[in-house]
């Protein structure tokens, strides 16, 4: 399926992306559509990768990956709003298909050893920092943040050593890890900021947004096997 298919669903997803921030404390709106309209963010994206995923039915099938790491993070979107334990499941859900994807396309060759060096240096350091500006003396609630961040920080490592992009695809799961890391501080040791609504929401969908165009750039070019 080509450009003009998708290019509609990736204008639907920034209509609804850049506007949520700026509509969700409307008094037109009520919960429920509120949370359509954030989800409709992703959503518009998860679209768009799907045409890019029917062109390639009968190609490299793990492409299917990342669409359910799409489908899953709308669906956190959606239920975030109302848990935050329900919402964390299905983003750590997401993760896994796209750590599953990104190994499927891991790069073979050309990573040098800073690059190596950077991705086991995430997977160490992120779980410590989310369990540290979290914490708060509950031992149970600090070890599940940390297999969240474990989790988040293996799936933006595979993307950062993956053959797609990183200036797309490796620097948006690495700005997805900020997003999550001021969603534990903003329930940890910072609290709510005003300041810190705009810095999650927006972090995490232009590196959602990042990931999915730098994917569906290298997708384009992959032959038809």
């Amino acid at each position: 399926m080509d450009l003009g298919h998708q290019r509609p669903w990736l204008l639907l997803s920034l209509l609804f992306g850049l506007s949520y921030y700026f509509i969700r404390t409307s008094q037109y709106f009520g919960e429920i559509q509120l949370m359509f309209w954030k989800m409709a963010a992703v959503g518009g994206l998860a679209i768009m990768f799907f045409f890019m995923f029917r062109k390639h039915l009968f190609g490299p099938l793990r492409l299917i990956l990342f669409l359910l790491a799409l489908i899953f993070y709308m669906l956190g979107d959606g239920l975030i709003i109302f848990d935050l334990t329900f919402g964390g499941a299905a983003f750590a859900i997401g993760h896994i298909f796209a750590i599953i994807f990104f190994y499927n396309y891991r790069r073979e060759q050309g990573l040098s050893l800073s690059q190596k060096l950077l991705a086991m240096m995430v997977v160490i350091l992120v779980p410590f920092i989310a369990m540290k500006i979290y914490g708060n003396g509950i031992i149970s609630e600090n070890l599940s943040i940390g297999l969240y961040a474990l989790i988040i920080a293996m799936m933006s490592a595979s993307a950062w050593t993956s053959s797609f992009g990183r200036y797309r695809v490796g620097i948006g799961a690495m700005i997805f890890i900020i997003s999550d890391l001021f969603i534990f501080a903003q329930n940890g040791i910072i609290g709510p900021k005003w300041w810190i609504d705009p810095i999650i929401w927006f972090s995490y969908y232009f590196a959602v947004l990042m990931m999915t165009l730098g994917v569906n750039q290298k997708i384009k070019v992959m032959p038809r096997i």
